[in-house]
């Protein structure tokens, strides 16, 4: 399920820097699909990048990594695999749940995801 956003909303809210998305966006590593728009998954995949870099990784390894399958398995196959996508709206018909409840968890998991400094 995705509800793509521009880079501007992006970085607002994520908080990172828009040189550094645009870095991670040219080398695949956000917006792999090359839309010009950002996704929820994108949101988890800067969530682990940064993990990455904190732990002495370069973009550069980071995406040189990702372009020989040799990323974990996880950050490798299911964030940036071929999987199929869903729109809100779609989601909530095939489960069930109405859009507005499906967008409320969504922005209380990032929420409750976000660095307690951030709180």
């Amino acid at each position: 399920m995705r509800e793509p956003v521009p880079i501007d909303v992006f970085v607002e809210l994520t908080g990172a820097p828009v040189e550094h998305v645009r870095s991670l966006r040219e080398q695949g590593l956000l917006d792999p699909d090359r839309d010009g728009r950002f996704d929820d998954v994108d949101l988890v995949r800067l969530s682990l990048l940064e993990h990455y870099l904190r732990e002495g990784y370069t973009i550069e390894r980071l995406a040189d990594a990702l372009r020989a399958g040799g990323l974990d398995p996880l950050l490798g196959d299911l964030l940036y695999g071929d999987a199929r996508t869903y729109t809100t709206e779609d989601a909530a018909m095939r489960s069930g749940v109405d859009a507005a409840s499906l967008r409320a968890l969504f922005a209380a998991l990032w929420f409750l995801g976000r660095d307690s400094a951030d709180l």
